[in-house]
């Protein structure tokens, strides 16, 4: 089956491109468009500590150079070629590590002295 290697090139694309503490992708197809859903965290606190905060739209820079609209689009528009189908992207934000097992076990690696 096609679909399941293509499956597997995107989320391999995804994960190199979206290198933060995130969930594992979730992939759903309909029979013209492919949606990738995800979780997201960001410490908001550390991001405040270290001088990243945006005031303008209240997100910190931090997460705006990853999940950029350009570089989503040009991912979105990669993967609609391979599918040949339309591409979404469902990015959530989650506000606790704990909401998520993969997240939490990320965020424990990452702080654990």
């Amino acid at each position: 089956n096609r679909t399941s290697i293509y499956d597997l090139n995107a989320l391999t694309a995804l994960e190199h491109y979206m290198q933060k503490t995130l969930s594992d992708i979730t992939i759903k197809h309909t029979p013209t468009k492919v949606v990738f859903q995800q979780y997201y965290y960001t410490n908001a606190i550390q991001a405040q500590r270290r001088g990243l905060e945006d005031t303008a739209n209240g997100s910190t820079k931090e997460d705006n150079e990853i999940f950029t609209p350009t570089a989503l689009n040009k991912l979105k528009e990669r993967l609609s070629k391979l599918y040949n189908k339309e591409v979404e992207f469902t990015l959530i934000k989650q506000h606790y590590p704990y909401l998520n097992s993969k997240i939490l076990a990320q965020y424990i690696a990452l702080n654990a002295s």
